[in-house]
């Protein structure tokens, strides 16, 4: 934590731990992904992002199923204006 709020530097945290500069790094670099993951959820618990997911899955579906409808209404249409009309039923009189 000294390394990231600039209190020590990375030699001197390597020291401290017995450890290489190069670990010290990949400890900073980890800490600081973890950080923007943390910040990026918000207030949101893991729930909560798993329902978000979910809602997407489901906008997507319906994304799609409304444009098979609306391409099956389509070819419904051109099928209708190029089918050759029927005789109407005798009447009954």
């Amino acid at each position: 934590m000294a390394v990231i709020a600039g209190k020590s530097s990375i030699d001197q945290a390597a020291k401290q731990h017995g450890v290489l500069p190069s670990t010290v790094e990949g400890w900073r670099d980890a800490a600081v992904l973890a950080i923007e993951q943390a910040m990026a959820m918000g207030n949101s618990t893991p729930k909560e992002h798993e329902h978000e997911a979910k809602v997407e899955g489901l906008e997507v579906a319906l994304k799609r199923i409304s444009i098979q409808h609306a391409l099956a209404m389509n070819g419904v249409e051109e099928w209708t204006k190029t089918a050759r009309p029927t005789r109407p039923a005798r009447s009954r009189r």
